[in-house]
C-alpha cells in the first residue's frame, strides 16, 4: 500500500512539471507575436472600388496619406474629420462638368450623378421613350463628355383628301363630229388617310400610310362626243409624209389652214383625221397631201413612203 502511494505522488509531480513547462513555453510564444495596427478600408471612387489597408486615424488623414486627388468641388463621405474604423467604406463623389447638345442648343452642366441618364435628369433634360442618346443612357458620365440627345417623335395624323372623278366618253353618231355634250356632271369623292409620321429633331424623316377610308364615293362625269361627219369637198391622189409638228396635222395646197380632213388609205381602208397646219406639198411633186409622220403611220408604214388616198373635207 505504501509503495502504491509513492508511485502516485511521483506521477503527480511529473505531471505538474510538464504542465508548468508547457505554460512557460506558451507565454514565451505570446510575447513574440507582432500585431499589425492597420484597418482594411473600402474606397469607392465613382465606379472604381479599392480595398486599402491603412493605419490612418481619420478619413482626412486617409485621403492625404494615400495621395487621393480631390477636386475643389468633389465630395467625400463620411466627412474628413470622421474617425476611421475597420471595414469602413469611404465614397468619393466627383463633380463632373459636361455638355448636352439638345433641342438645337448646347448646355453646360455640373453633376455628381454617375450615369448619362441620371446626369440628364439632374440637368432638367427630360427624355422621351423614343429619344436616342449618345453615349447610351446607362453609360457612365465622365468630366468633359458631350451628350447628344436626338429627339424622336411619332404621331398619327388623319388627312382628308379628294378623290378625282372618272370621265366617261360616249360616242353619239347623231351628234356633229367633235361636238361635246355633258350628260352628267362629275363630282369628287372624299377619303380619310391616316399617316404615321416620324420626326427627328422636329424634321419629318418618314411618312407611312396606316389606313385609308372612303367617306364619299366620286361620281363619274359622262360626256357625249359626236361622231357624225358631214363631208364637203372630196379629193383623191397620192399622200406622202414629213416630220414637223409631231401631231395629227398635214400640209395642203387645196384646203386652207384650220380645215379638218379625213384621209383614207385606198389600199387598206384605214383612216386618220388631221388638221391642215402647213402649205404643200410642192405642185411639181403631183402629190395631193403631205401628212405629218405620226398621222401617216395611222394608215401605212413610213417605209411605204407614198400611198393612194381619198381626202374628205369635214364640215364642222
Amino acid at each position: 500500500m505504501k509503495n502504491k502511494r509513492s508511485i502516485i505522488v511521483v506521477v503527480l509531480v511529473l505531471a505538474g512539471l510538464l504542465i508548468w513547462k508547457g505554460s512557460e513555453a506558451l507565454f514565451s510564444e505570446k510575447r513574440q507575436l507582432v500585431f499589425e495596427d492597420k484597418n482594411a478600408i473600402i474606397l469607392q471612387d465613382e465606379s472604381l472600388v479599392y480595398q486599402i489597408n491603412s493605419d490612418a486615424k481619420s478619413v482626412g488623414e486617409f485621403i492625404e496619406k494615400h495621395q487621393i486627388n480631390l477636386g475643389e468641388e468633389d465630395l467625400v463621405y463620411p466627412e474628413k474629420q470622421e474617425k476611421l474604423l475597420p471595414g469602413m467604406t469611404i465614397e468619393i463623389w466627383r463633380n463632373k462638368r459636361f455638355e448636352i447638345d439638345v433641342d438645337g442648343k448646347v448646355i453646360e452642366h455640373n453633376t455628381f450623378r454617375k450615369t448619362v441618364e441620371q446626369a440628364l435628369a439632374d440637368a432638367g433634360v427630360e427624355l422621351g421613350h423614343l429619344d436616342k442618346v449618345e453615349p447610351t443612357r446607362k453609360g457612365i458620365i465622365n468630366g468633359g463628355d458631350k451628350i447628344v440627345v436626338t429627339r424622336i417623335n411619332v404621331e398619327n395624323v388623319a388627312v382628308k383628301k379628294e378623290i378625282d372623278f372618272e370621265v366617261i366618253e360616249k360616242d353619239d353618231p347623231k351628234l356633229q363630229w367633235r361636238k361635246q355634250e355633258i350628260e352628267q356632271e362629275g363630282e369628287k369623292g372624299e377619303k380619310i388617310i391616316e399617316y404615321k409620321i416620324t420626326y427627328k429633331n422636329g424634321k419629318e424623316i418618314s411618312k407611312e400610310v396606316i389606313s385609308s377610308e372612303t367617306i364619299k364615293k366620286p361620281i363619274a362625269k359622262i360626256v357625249t362626243i359626236g361622231s357624225k361627219i358631214s363631208v364637203g369637198k372630196v379629193k383623191t391622189g397620192v399622200a406622202s409624209w414629213y416630220r414637223y409638228t409631231g401631231k395629227l396635222t398635214c400640209a395642203s395646197r387645196i384646203f386652207p389652214r384650220g380645215t379638218w380632213l379625213r384621209v383614207t388609205n385606198n389600199e387598206n381602208g384605214k383612216q386618220v383625221i388631221v388638221e391642215v397646219k402647213d402649205f404643200g406639198p410642192a405642185l411639181s411633186t403631183g402629190r395631193r397631201i403631205d401628212l405629218e409622220a405620226v398621222a401617216f403611220e395611222k394608215i401605212a408604214s413610213l417605209g411605204k413612203g407614198l400611198v393612194n388616198v381619198k381626202v374628205e373635207e369635214i364640215l364642222q
